[in-house]
């Protein structure tokens, strides 16, 4: 499934998406033989407690990788809120190559994945990202829990708080910069435990980050 640039996809507070599982039938995208959601336009998932949203296998019994996950991609954006991923192989993957681009996730709860929960890659000179991560509860994911890859002179404005990152493989949050790309981020009030490495934050050939805020964070438990 393809959102077009200029249109919006707009999903009802109580929805349930279901992918098929280990099926593709365009036989296109990043998986040619796994469906998945494609958001070059916009995406609004706004559920509610009481009435999440929820994307998922079809499968009767559902497993990691069963489908691609969501796929936001030039200066696609999106807003989710109150909603579960599922399933996938990536919760969210988003890339932004150009312009400006912006993403909203709160109060989600992404697991049981084969890779990562959130993920993010920016990339480019007056390429700047704005991100916010409130909330959100990510468990069960064979890769990092939330990955930020900022390179070649991109930037990134980040803010990350609230969230529980627990019992994922690999690292809880991996922040990491590269060839004079730009990361600033507050993260604050969030609980990483049960991972290989709850935070690690990292910049390379003259990467920078001219504000980091680090405060009241639970890190702990960890390998």
């Amino acid at each position: 499934v393809t959102v077009p640039q200029g249109l919006t996809l707009t999903i009802s507070p109580g929805t349930t998406v279901e992918f098929p599982a280990e099926l593709d039938d365009q036989s296109s995208g990043a998986d040619i033989s796994r469906s998945e959601l494609v958001v070059q336009g916009s995406l609004a998932a706004i559920g509610t407690i009481s009435a999440p949203i929820t994307f998922t296998s079809s499968a009767l019994i559902p497993a990691k990788n069963d489908w691609v996950g969501i796929r936001v991609l030039g200066r696609g954006t999106a807003n989710l809120e109150y909603a579960t991923i599922e399933y996938a192989a990536n919760g969210i993957d988003y890339s932004l190559n150009s312009g400006m681009g912006d993403m909203s996730v709160t109060n989600c709860l992404i697991r049981q994945l084969s890779g990562i929960g959130i993920k993010t890659t920016v990339s480019n000179t007056n390429t700047v990202f704005n991100g916010t991560f409130i909330g959100n509860e990510i468990t069960a994911t064979n890769g990092n829990g939330m990955y930020f890859y900022t390179h070649t002179n991109g930037r990134s404005e980040l803010e990350i708080s609230g969230n529980s990152i627990h019992n994922v493989s690999d690292y809880g949050l991996h922040i990491y910069g590269n060839n004079y790309a730009q990361t600033n981020a507050k993260i604050k009030n969030n609980e990483l435990y049960s991972t290989s490495t709850g935070l690690y934050l990292y910049n390379l050939t003259y990467a920078r980050s001219t504000e980091l805020n680090i405060a009241d964070n639970r890190i702990h438990d960890n390998a």
